[in-house]
């Protein structure tokens, strides 16, 4: 199902749904090894905010500010 924008839509449906709620970032954490998801998170916007080692992976932390539906 890859390269078909599943990813892109849901994560418009994330972002709208936090923005919603009245929250003002998406976080989220993937593995460094799954280049692929980071690549697509950076392309949308989001920035390395943080890395974790753990003993059986290496994490990264991804962030996006977005407007809290009382500002929009």
């Amino acid at each position: 199902m890859q390269g078909r924008g599943f990813g892109r839509e849901l994560m418009r449906f994330v972002e709208e749904e936090v923005g919603r709620r009245g929250f003002h970032e998406v976080r989220l954490t993937t593995a460094v090894v799954i280049r692929r998801n980071i690549d697509l998170y950076q392309r949308l916007g989001y920035a390395i905010t943080g890395r974790e080692p753990t003993a059986t992976v290496d994490r990264v932390w991804i962030t996006k500010r977005v407007n809290a539906a009382s500002e929009t």
